[in-house]
């Protein structure tokens, strides 16, 4: 069995979320309200956007402390 890498599906998910956010900001099209509606599934979306983003600060934050 072969493990997912965090970091990948991190910037995967970061990814995703920058194209959510520029087409609310050029479009004011908000896509996830669009797929799932005004619910609790759609805080769920964002707080897993805002945890992978978390996630790629603290990879990139170990990441540049070991090549120094």
């Amino acid at each position: 069995m072969k493990f997912f890498n965090c970091e990948a599906i991190c910037l995967w998910l970061l990814v995703v979320s920058g194209v959510l956010w520029g087409l609310i900001g050029l479009f004011d099209f908000n896509l996830v309200v669009y797929l799932v509606g005004p619910s609790w599934a759609m805080s769920v979306i964002y707080v897993v956007f805002g945890l992978a983003a978390l996630c790629a600060l603290f990879c990139w934050k170990s990441s540049s402390s070991k090549k120094k």
